[in-house]
């Protein structure tokens, strides 16, 4: 049995959706915004959806597949992955403005980046091990490449 509270359903909203799919939302770090995934265009991208419902869904992301998962303090920036034929799964930055930059690129696949509150580091699950580790990196990193730089944390 199903049981629904009639007073609830005044304090709900429903937001517009970019496609028939959508999924990932996250808060704005200022509460103005909702991000989501959506497959308006076919292919998964990042929009922000005004909490107010007043306006349509803003695409940010122009990269094909991609999966914005967290906000840094700013709140006009996202860390994500994108999901790529030929390298797996890769993390990049979304920026509101939609200037998108690859952060990290390998042979393994990274996902799931999670930004700390101060934004001065992320976590991240890579399956370059053969099993599930979190690594923490500096953002932005002090040089180098892949994970030498990487804590691992079991």
């Amino acid at each position: 049995p199903f049981i629904v509270e009639l007073n609830d359903l005044a304090q709900r909203r429903m937001l517009p959706k970019p496609g028939p799919a959508i999924s990932y939302p996250r808060w704005d770090p200022q509460g103005e915004y909702v991000t989501v995934i959506g497959n308006e265009t076919g292919s998964f991208l990042g929009y922000r959806i005004a909490a107010t419902g007043a306006r349509a869904p803003e695409r940010f992301t122009d990269e094909p597949s991609s999966i914005p998962t967290s906000f840094f303090p700013d709140g006009n920036t996202m860390m994500g992955y994108v999901v790529t034929n030929d390298m797996g799964r890769d993390l990049w930055v979304f920026r509101i403005d939609g200037e998108d930059e690859v952060l990290l690129r390998t042979a393994a696949n990274e996902r799931a980046p999670v930004v700390a509150p101060d934004g001065g580091a992320f976590a991240y699950v890579p399956d370059e091990s053969g099993e599930d580790r979190v690594y923490i990196r500096l953002y932005p990193a002090n040089g180098g490449s892949g994970h030498e730089q990487d804590g691992e944390c079991n």
